[in-house]
């Protein structure tokens, strides 16, 4: 297994349409819409990691699962705070909204 296979850059570009991010698995980049407010970005964030966590570039199911699986990680982890904490430097998390 390659350790370096999970490493990825994150970047910030405004994403079209209703789309508010998204992981590109052959460039390892993970996008995140800087237009929303930092608690939803680190959402977002925490959801396009989960993609990459739960092999989705390997494993052929269908998009509903894989939303399915992305944000049941991302509401886990939200759930035993460990989001929260992820912002604290910058200033806080301002709300805490359940994971969509």
């Amino acid at each position: 297994m390659n350790p370096c296979r999970h490493l990825l850059r994150v970047t910030h570009e405004p994403e079209p349409d209703e789309t508010r991010g998204h992981t590109n698995y052959a460039r390892r980049i993970v996008n995140v819409d800087p237009t929303y407010p930092l608690a939803e970005q680190v959402h977002i964030l925490v959801h396009e990691v989960a993609h990459v966590r739960c092999d989705h570039e390997g494993r052929d199911i269908p998009r509903s699962q894989r939303e399915t699986e992305a944000e049941s990680v991302g509401s886990s982890l939200y759930q035993v705070g460990l989001v929260g904490l992820v912002p604290a430097w910058r200033g806080g998390l301002t709300e805490r909204r359940s994971f969509r």
